[in-house]
């Protein structure tokens, strides 16, 4: 066991979750090993995945919004 192999996964995480933080939930996350910086690792992955999955949700109710109100508008 080295330093690098704390230290290397944990500013991955930080950066990760500055990513996330900054709304970039596109960066890919890796997982490598079993130890707790891993674990970490996935845990921030499935928090990226659950809100890509929510902005998307967001965004398709969002447009599903503006083409109704459009056609309320229109008399339709």
């Amino acid at each position: 066991l080295n330093s690098a192999s704390i230290v290397n996964p944990i500013h991955h995480a930080r950066d990760i979750a500055l990513g996330i933080a900054q709304g970039d939930l596109t960066r890919p996350i890796r997982t490598d090993g079993q130890d707790e910086a891993a674990e970490l690792l996935r845990a921030l992955a499935q928090m990226q995945s659950a809100l890509a999955t929510l902005v998307g949700d967001v965004r398709g109710t969002a447009q599903n919004i503006h083409v109704a109100s459009s056609e309320v508008a229109s008399g339709n």
